[in-house]
């Protein structure tokens, strides 16, 4: 029986001894694994980190240019409505009134005026053949290529079209005003006659507006081009009204 015990005793003692022996084997094989696999997830954390923190970064870079372009549009559009006219400007802008207000003449006359003054010699029939004379400003776009690709070198691409179109103008309403007794102030006007006559006026009074237009881009400065439709609108309007409204308040028997 000492035997036995001693026996098991031994091999217990064996297998212990064995088994101390491989813990540290194991340990020592396992731990370089376990090391490794703490780096790349370390590794992998920061890399992580400093992606968030670039990507937080950029965001951070966009916010400040974005609200620095705002800054910069917001100074410039406070610039340019603080900043006063130029005297260049001033000239320009009263230039432009004074031509607008030539063109809106013949518009006047021909849009309101006659067709008021001629509405109790004319039927229906011939009022609307009369009211072709105003066609050629709604189709100033057909010919306003020619009026920019053809000028005089010398005059100037302009000068070039509203300098003659100025006098062939001014010679019509002269001509036109001596002669008005017999062409309007007849029991039966020749509507043919006086379609003719005002077709005229106004296909020039709208070549002119094409020059016009162009010649304010170059006339104005750029931060004030803006003040180009509004010397448009104040001289086409005051041409018109003083060629419609006061034509006829003068030339009403009320009004002597």
């Amino acid at each position: 029986m000492s035997t036995v015990d001693d026996t098991v005793d031994n091999n217990v003692r064996k297998r212990r001894a064995s088994e101390r022996k491989v813990s540290p084997m194991i340990a020592t094989h396992r731990t370089p694994a376990t090391a490794r696999v703490s780096n790349d997830e370390e590794e992998l954390r920061m890399g992580l980190l400093g992606q968030l923190g670039a990507a937080r970064e950029h965001g951070k870079g966009r916010e400040r240019g974005q609200s620095f372009e705002e800054d910069s549009d917001d100074s410039l559009e406070e610039k340019k409505s603080t900043s006063p006219l130029s005297k260049r400007d001033k000239r320009a802008i009263t230039l432009l009134i004074v031509l607008y207000l030539i063109q809106g003449i013949p518009v006047g006359l021909a849009f309101g005026s006659i067709p008021f003054i001629l509405k109790s010699k004319l039927s229906y029939s011939d009022l609307g053949t009369f009211s072709l004379a105003t066609f050629p400003y709604s189709l100033k776009l057909l010919h306003a290529p020619i009026v920019d690709s053809v000028f005089n070198a010398k005059l100037g691409r302009r000068k070039s079209w509203i300098i003659p179109i100025q006098m062939i103008m001014g010679t019509l309403m002269i001509w036109l005003g001596k002669n008005a007794a017999s062409i309007i102030e007849v029991e039966h006007p020749d509507v043919i006659e006086i379609t003719t006559i005002f077709t005229a006026l106004v296909f020039f009074a709208a070549t002119q507006d094409i020059a016009v237009d162009g010649w304010a881009l170059t006339l104005l400065s750029k931060e004030n081009l803006s003040y180009a439709s509004t010397a448009q609108t104040a001289g086409l309007n005051t041409g018109y009204f003083l060629s419609f409204t006061v034509f006829l308040a003068l030339n009403s028997a009320d009004l002597a």
